[in-house]
């Protein structure tokens, strides 16, 4: 079947038919061949081809035709809400949360805390319907993705620290609340709409439901997995896309999250093959957020990484090509070096809970000291401003960071006091 698409929606593995121009546009000079890389697509585009043919019987079809794969701003529904409320547009929400007044870390905690049970149960609806063939319940997803945006609009930390001191034991339903949670904070620290994260909440929420319909052995497997393991693994991006797809009709950035968030900034990715800013920004902002979360969370075979380690890897995949440098740096920044919860230690041996960053210090938060490593006990509580002190003293250096198991406490008791 010959189908006219625009230029920004192919991929690799469409055979273009015709490509509808002049002999002078065709970067090619042929007028019909089969896309095999990312280049091709941006070969296309670069030479002004807006729109072309393609053919369906000798090259993918609709499945992915329906993603516009322009590296602009989402297509957003004209109404965001759900069943049986009231109908809030998407200039009322953006209006609405424009004057959204800041609360301090402390304010905001307990209510982040009740939230995350509420995604965390929404969650447990959804994978729960994807195990029975049932369609999820689109709606729960939005309300609390609406919800979850205004709470990182009221403070920027809170949701994101409690993310990763509550983790739950069902890894896969963790790391779609970890994820989703640092993509709104990502998304808002670059200056993306809140109508706009809502969207992309719900896509980091359900970019891998597909992995349910996988063999579970695979995924707890700690031993390398074969080619064919690792094949059948690769499919869980097109059944998380046919999932979404089904429940939520064509949804953006959702439905391009799901299927291009394994795609990388070098074209080393699965499963078409993209490059560069051909990929789509939000999946570009996903794909940091999830391998982020991937090495500091916690599987059943593996420990996880600390989160300024974390971050460091992030730098070195960039450098390495696989991931967009300019928006590593900027996820870096959104979450700090050492991220508000994290628990770290002074040159001095003093242990202390981040509480602030510094934005223009990101080396120096603000601490509240605990513990004295040195005399192994407990301090009466103090903040520390590390940026006020001078590089000079040894009191102003973290020279350690990580959830250290090993003082087994709750960071969130100290934030909450």
């Amino acid at each position: 079947m010959i189908k006219k698409i625009k230029a920004a929606q192919l991929i690799p593995g469409m055979f273009v038919h015709d490509f509808a121009c002049g002999w002078l546009e065709n970067p090619f000079f042929r007028n019909s061949l089969l896309i095999t890389d990312g280049e091709m697509i941006e070969k296309i585009i670069a030479n002004g081809i807006q729109e072309l043919f393609i053919d369906t019987e000798k090259g993918l079809d609709a499945v992915t035709a329906v993603l516009p794969l322009e590296p602009v701003v989402e297509e957003l529904p004209d109404e965001i809400g759900t069943p049986g409320a009231a109908i809030v547009t998407m200039a009322a929400f953006d209006e609405r949360l424009s004057g959204t007044p800041r609360r301090d870390l402390r304010d905001e905690l307990p209510g982040a805390l009740k939230l995350r049970e509420e995604m965390e149960t929404v969650l447990e609806d959804v994978f729960q319907s994807v195990s029975s063939g049932k369609n999820i319940d689109i709606s729960a997803t939005r309300e609390v993705s609406e919800k979850m945006v205004e709470s990182v609009f009221r403070n920027e930390s809170a949701l994101p620290c409690v993310a990763k001191t509550r983790q739950t034991e069902k890894y896969l339903i963790s790391r779609a609340l970890n994820v989703s949670t640092l993509m709104i904070a990502f998304a808002k620290f670059i200056g993306m709409q809140p109508a706009e994260i809502v969207n992309i909440a719900i896509g980091a929420l359900l970019h891998d439901v597909g992995m349910l319909k996988l063999d579970q052995n695979l995924l707890k497997k700690p031993e390398k997995l074969t080619p064919q393991e690792y094949e059948d693994v690769k499919m869980h991006v097109l059944y998380s896309y046919e999932i979404i797809s089904v429940s939520a009709g064509e949804m953006q950035p959702a439905l391009q999250m799901a299927l291009l968030h394994h795609e990388r900034f070098d074209g080393a990715g699965y499963s078409h093959g993209l490059k560069g800013e051909v990929i789509p920004k939000s999946v570009r902002m996903l794909s940091i957020a999830d391998v982020f979360d991937a090495m500091t969370s916690t599987k059943a075979y593996n420990g996880a990484m600390n989160l300024s380690a974390g971050n460091r890897k992030l730098v070195e995949l960039a450098g390495m090509g696989q991931l967009d440098g300019s928006l590593v740096e900027w996820f870096i920044r959104c979450i700090g070096i050492y991220p508000v919860g994290a628990i770290v230690r002074l040159s001095t041996g003093k242990i202390g809970i981040v509480i602030r960053q510094n934005a223009q210090s990101l080396l120096k938060p603000v601490v509240n000291i605990i513990y004295d490593g040195v005399k192994d006990r407990f301090v009466r509580r103090h903040r520390m401003d590390l940026s006020e002190i001078p590089d000079d003293r040894p009191d102003g250096k973290i020279v350690a960071t990580g959830w250290e198991k090993s003082f087994k406490i709750d960071p969130l008791d100290y934030l909450l006091a």
